[in-house]
């Protein structure tokens, strides 16, 4: 990954942090690796616990929603428990 690339990521994680702030949430960890790979926000709500995974897209390169994130084959997505 390039460094303009991690920025931009840290930059997007940021932002995304303070929304779920600004909502009321408390930010429990970030950046969370296990041997399973990472979670970039784990948040905490009234009732919930929240894992964020945060994706930046570049304005300049929008795609329709079929082309947007998908989830790697052989893996399942995170659902709400």
């Amino acid at each position: 990954m390039t460094k303009t690339r991690q920025t931009l990521g840290q930059w997007g994680e940021e932002i995304a942090a303070k929304y779920l702030v600004a909502q009321g949430m408390v930010i429990l960890d970030r950046n969370w690796r296990t041997s399973a790979g990472e979670i970039d926000i784990i948040a905490r709500d009234v009732n919930a616990v929240i894992f964020c995974e945060q994706k930046l897209q570049d304005l300049r390169q929008v795609h329709p929603p079929a082309r947007g994130p998908t989830v790697p084959q052989g893996r399942q997505p995170f659902s709400r428990v």
